[in-house]
């Protein structure tokens, strides 16, 4: 029976299959398990990239369509809450409900309101109006993008956002390199000047 969870991590030479895109570490270790879980040695990074690329895309298109539903979602209950806003009026206390019927007109004949005054239209200019509306706007443009772009597409930023990131990283090393070549050619200049002297200066103490 195959073992589960924290399990076979006590299974002796077991060893978790688990392919990270994203890492902060710098590695020259070329060898990953492939779509088969078979240990495989890779040439180069560029070589892994095109060996992953189907197998990661199909998830992409899962990200795509959960993207879709997420935006979607948020954006009908953004436009929900402008709804109750727009029926709640400015108090809040003016919707049509069956329970509340009766004391809304006895209230109302007491302050001696019209009858055409029960509904009050909330502040478009209030600060909660514009929070909403400015939600909505910039899940339009999420909607938007996300109806336009492709699995494929996505793909590409994040593989172009990685290299960036590794090019970086690239030459922060170089840098620390040469900084480090720096120094020490600055501390071997140092020595052959001082060095000699503090010698002439012992020897000339000893004469």
């Amino acid at each position: 029976m195959p073992k589960v969870g924290s399990e076979r991590k006590k299974v002796p030479g077991f060893r978790m299959h688990h392919f990270k895109l994203r890492s902060c570490l710098s590695t020259t270790n070329m060898n990953l398990f492939n779509s088969k879980l078979v240990l495989k040695k890779y040439k180069d990074p560029l070589e892994i990239m095109k060996k992953f690329y189907k197998l990661r895309l199909k998830f992409y298109y899962q990200r795509r369509s959960r993207m879709n539903d997420d935006v979607t979602s948020r954006l009908r209950e953004i436009k929900n809450e402008m709804k109750v806003v727009h029926t709640l009026g400015a108090e809040g206390d003016d919707v049509d409900n069956r329970n509340k019927k009766k004391r809304r007109r006895t209230g109302k004949k007491k302050k001696k309101w019209h009858s055409n005054t029960s509904n009050h239209q909330p502040d478009e200019k209030s600060d909660h109006m514009k929070e909403l509306k400015s939600k909505v706007h910039r899940l339009d443009q999420t909607d938007q993008w996300v109806g336009c772009t492709t699995p494929e597409y996505m793909w590409y930023s994040e593989l172009t956002t990685l290299l960036k990131e590794v090019q970086e990283l690239y030459e922060a090393d170089m840098k620390l390199e040469e900084g480090f070549h720096d120094t020490a050619f600055f501390v071997g200049c140092l020595c052959l000047i001082v060095v000699p002297q503090k010698i002439g200066w012992g020897l000339k103490t000893a004469l």
